[in-house]
């Protein structure tokens, strides 16, 4: 006697039909939940890639004019905090054979609409006095123009610390 595999197929095929429905249907969320974390992932990088936008140029062209005469006012000989922040360079520098890296200073500005710096943050330089002086030098006047009204802030610049005019800077060894 024969047994009737048919109808024990069917059933075996009825069996695997939800389960092949279970399988496509979990695969199908497991593919939606992936493409969704590749949507965000490339939103993410979009909005990275956004924000490492060209600076515009006429945020650069105030940059440097700011940095020239920041720059200058580090330098001029005729400002009692300028002299006392090259004669703390001077003495910091002599002998550490590191002028050229070592006169390095960054700072952030944030400068108001008639031009003048009202904050600057910069790593301390180690010393109470040259610190106080270098935000005394750096707020004390006006930059020659307004910065762009579409500029964002702060201003990051880098500066070198000007030392006395007699004293020429150590060559690299």
């Amino acid at each position: 006697m024969s047994t009737p595999k048919k109808p024990a197929m069917a059933a075996a095929g009825a069996q695997s039909k939800p389960a092949t429905l279970q399988r496509r249907s979990w695969l199908h969320r497991a593919r939606k939940a992936v493409a969704g974390l590749l949507g965000v992932g490339l939103v993410t990088a979009a909005s990275s890639a956004a924000a490492q936008a060209p600076v515009p140029q006429h945020w650069i062209a105030y940059a440097q004019l700011a940095s020239g005469q920041l720059q200058g006012w580090l330098g001029d000989e005729t400002n009692e905090p300028a002299l006392r922040l090259q004669e703390w360079g001077q003495k910091r520098l002599s002998g550490s054979g590191a002028a050229a890296a070592g006169n390095s200073i960054v700072v952030r500005l944030w400068v108001d609409a008639g031009g003048r710096v009202e904050r600057a943050e910069f790593t301390s330089l180690g010393d109470d006095q040259a610190d106080a002086d270098l935000r005394r030098v750096l707020t004390a006047q006006a930059i020659s123009e307004p910065p762009p009204k579409d500029m964002l802030q702060p201003m990051v610049l880098g500066l070198t610390l000007a030392l006395p005019a007699d004293t020429p800077p150590e060559a690299p060894k």
